[in-house]
């Protein structure tokens, strides 16, 4: 194993800098965004982000509202639905297969 820092690949920052805007927008379009707990994000070191989502909404407004652009890991089957699928890939997702050793 490597010491090396993991970097998230240029392509994928690339995608990430022009899909939150592009959400963000989206969204105070589509509603009233109101955000409160920033101040409760650590400013640095590692975390997790669980979120129980009930709508196909909550991931990308997390993501695109989010202080830094987070790593997302999701259902693999989203992966095989057209317009997730391509969203998934640009952002750079990482599919999860349930019930496997991924």
């Amino acid at each position: 194993m490597s010491n090396q820092l993991y970097r998230v690949p240029l392509h994928t920052r690339w995608m990430r800098s022009i899909l939150r805007p592009i959400f963000r927008g989206i969204f105070h379009i589509i509603s009233h965004v109101k955000i409160s707990g920033r101040e409760n994000v650590p400013s640095k070191g590692a975390y997790l982000i669980a979120i129980n989502h009930v709508s196909l909404f909550e991931p990308p407004f997390v993501l695109a509202f989010w202080p830094i652009a987070p790593e997302a890991a999701g259902a693999a089957d989203i992966w095989e639905r057209r317009g997730q699928s391509l969203l998934a890939r640009s952002y750079g997702g990482i599919p999860v297969r349930r019930g496997e050793y991924d």
